[in-house]
């Protein structure tokens, strides 16, 4: 499996929160204590999340911005069958009239990410089918490393939906616009390598050498100075909505706190 699992004993997890806080996701920190490691743990729905699941993911993404110890975030899936299939249509079939659309947002989106910005690097390490709210998911992260068995797709307008939770949204900003329009509109899915090709993904890297590669990856950004990172993703993020006349303007108040912090001698 790539999942943490394939990590060289050195580098396991010495941490873990203790059940019951987690039901349906694992959360570890690797042992360097500044990578917080999240695998979605549904692998008999194929990592599909229902509310549930989303609520401990926000959770876990509130750990990660409130320890001031971790510095990086990945996420992956449980299993090589499954990144994320989306959410669990099954359940919502089982509970009607439980989901209700607002406290999803409140709640920070899908997967409780996909509507809010994490202030510290994030990766998805796809191990396979990322569909749905599981691409989503990838999207809302900064960098992507797939397995090359890995598969992107918006599935949605198959089933008369939309894929609203920034996955029309973010696409349309991440590759060519007529390779987003393809995937959105006709409900195809793309292997990793097309999706490498397009630029979707970040690495290309057989399953078996998935865990280590993320963990590489962001041991890399997590050996970098902290709030010069944070700095940076935030100039990066928030220039996307502004020409490039405003956002050289802009004030980025993490720029402006990595300066001040310099100037202190932090």
């Amino acid at each position: 499996m790539a999942t943490l699992n394939t990590i060289s004993p050195a580098s396991r997890s010495y941490w873990t929160l203790p059940d019951p806080v987690w039901e349906f996701i694992r959360v570890e920190r690797l042992s360097d204590g500044h990578i917080l490691w999240i695998t979605i743990d549904r692998p008999e729905v194929r990592n599909a999340l229902h509310p549930p699941a989303s609520e401990e993911l926000g959770r876990a993404w509130d750990l990660l911005e409130a320890e001031a110890d971790l510095r990086v975030g990945v996420l992956t899936g449980a299993g090589d069958r499954a990144f994320c299939a989306g959410f669990d249509l099954k359940w919502a079939q089982a509970h009607p009239g439980k989901l209700d659309q607002r406290n999803v947002a409140q709640q920070g989106g899908f997967g409780g990410l996909t509507a809010r910005r994490v202030e510290k690097p994030l990766i998805a390490a796809v191990n396979g089918a990322a569909m749905g709210g599981g691409l989503e998911l990838a999207l809302a992260c900064d960098l992507i490393v797939a397995a090359e068995t890995a598969l992107f797709g918006l599935p949605e307008v198959s089933v008369g939906l939309v894929a609203n939770a920034g996955g029309v949204q973010r696409l349309m900003r991440q590759v060519p616009a007529k390779r987003a329009m393809r995937l959105i509109l006709t409900a195809e899915s793309i292997s990793a390598q097309e999706a490498f090709d397009i630029g979707l993904i970040t690495q290309l890297v057989p399953l078996d050498k998935l865990a280590n590669s993320a963990r590489v990856l962001a041991e890399r950004i997590a050996g970098l100075p902290p709030l010069a990172v944070r700095a940076a993703k935030e100039a990066a993020d928030l220039s996307q909505s502004l020409s490039l006349a405003e956002a050289l303007r802009y004030q980025y108040p993490a720029i402006d706190r990595l300066f001040a912090a310099r100037n202190r001698g932090d």
